[in-house]
């Protein structure tokens, strides 16, 4: 056996509870109902390297911890606030620098996350229709969460800070938001010289009836990093990126299919070539069975442009800018950024009840690079990842998830950005 069929890494989620009296904790954005009063989470997460993939010398073995507490207030019949506290780290360390910046314990206070603290306030008119803005610190997940979701399964996942307002007019539903989303460490660089990223943008969605809904969104991802010291000739400063997104599903009794399109176009600067036109698109595909009190599986096919011309003035790469990850798309950590020459996942997915209170959840993925050659050599494929959860609703107020991962490498593992350097000099 080579060692590209070896188990490359394996992630165990061994123990995620949410305490909450939903029984999990609120995931999605300020407008998701109901929210809960108060909640907790405990989540252990083993990382097993075998092989890395920047480093084939040795293994690495470590667990990530993250901690939640939080609670929401219905200050009136309008109103409400949401507090929600984090604390992630390799369990075991101290660090407040680098890697990871939300860890802490009484001595060093100063490194909890605040992951939510908003307020939001309500208007109602008719008996269906709403008008809601949240400002502060939230999560936002929109449609099936491909271009923007909260990250749950990374181990500070994602929070945003900004405005946002949802309208809901009978069946139609619309999100607006405005996110400050990154900033360097040097704030007096940020005063002097402008270093942020923003995204702006409005995602809404309409039931056609009750088997078909139609959804669209447009984003624009704004960056500005005039003074920022390249990481390498092709990294990009300055961005200035449109999105668009259309989403439709239906159903036709046990039968589900879903299409979503992105498309990506605006321009970037990067140190080597300057400004580049940027023409890209992500498309992913499902069809699926619906057994209820037996199973639900899916069959589906995901797509990411790649580029394969490196001397044009065009980026044909999508920018997966707020990229889902692990528990949606499966890439675990080895697709810290996009791979130059996309992705395309062949994957299928399945859950099944066990009993009255529990289920399983399982996915395969098969992934190969969206190009086909460079420079004439042909691409290899990245590998295979095989995950399962075990979730867990047997106690009150409490969901339990038993989870692992494993991706097995293919002959083109080597082309993927890897963060396992990131977390092997943060584990050393």
């Amino acid at each position: 056996m080579t060692s590209r069929f070896v188990a490359h890494s394996v992630t165990l989620s061994a123990v995620s509870m949410a305490t909450t009296v939903f029984a999990a904790p609120p995931q999605e954005s300020p407008f998701s109902q109901p929210q809960p009063a108060f909640y907790g989470q405990i989540r252990p997460r083993m990382e097993l390297n075998h092989k890395m993939l920047a480093d084939t010398s040795h293994s690495a073995a470590y667990t990530l911890l993250r901690s939640r507490l939080g609670f929401g207030a219905v200050t009136s019949e309008f109103s409400e606030v949401k507090l929600e506290l984090q604390d992630a780290r390799v369990l075991g360390s101290e660090p407040v620098t680098g890697f990871n910046q939300s860890s802490t314990t009484t001595g060093n206070a100063k490194g909890v996350d605040l992951t939510q603290a908003y307020g939001a306030l309500e208007y109602l008119f008719g008996e269906t229709n709403s008008l809601k803005t949240a400002i502060g610190r939230m999560k936002m997940s929109l449609g099936a969460g491909r271009f923007l979701s909260t990250l749950e399964w990374s181990p500070t996942a994602r929070q945003l800070d900004g405005v946002a307002s949802n309208l809901r007019i009978d069946k139609i539903n619309v999100t607006g938001f405005g996110y400050q989303v990154r900033d360097t460490t040097n704030y007096a660089n940020i005063v002097a010289n402008g270093v942020y990223t923003q995204l702006w943008g409005m995602y809404g969605s309409l039931p056609v009836n009750d088997s078909f809904t139609v959804e669209a969104g447009a984003f624009y991802d704004l960056g500005r990093q005039p003074n920022l010291v390249p990481l390498t000739a092709d990294t990009t400063s300055n961005h200035d990126i449109v999105t668009l997104d259309g989403r439709v599903t239906a159903k036709f009794g046990p039968v589900t299919v879903e299409q979503e399109i992105l498309y990506q176009t605006g321009e970037v600067n990067a140190y080597k070539k300057g400004s580049m036109s940027v023409s890209a698109w992500y498309s992913a595909s499902r069809v699926g069975i619906v057994l209820p009190d037996v199973a639900k599986a899916n069959l589906g096919l995901d797509i990411m442009s790649g580029d394969g011309d490196a001397k044009d003035m065009e980026l044909n790469q999508y920018r997966a800018q707020y990229w889902f990850g692990h528990s949606y798309f499966g890439w675990m950590d080895y697709f810290l950024n996009n791979p130059k020459y996309g992705v395309v996942d062949y994957r299928f997915d399945v859950d099944v009840p066990v009993g009255e209170f529990a289920s399983i959840k399982a996915q395969y993925h098969y992934f190969t690079p969206q190009i086909g050659t460079d420079n004439g050599a042909k691409l290899k494929a990245y590998g295979q990842e095989i995950d399962a959860e075990l979730h867990v609703t047997r106690i009150p107020k409490t969901l339990i998830v038993l989870g692992a991962g494993v991706f097995l490498p293919g002959d083109g593992a080597y082309m993927l950005p890897s963060g396992i350097t990131q977390i092997k000099n943060a584990t050393e």
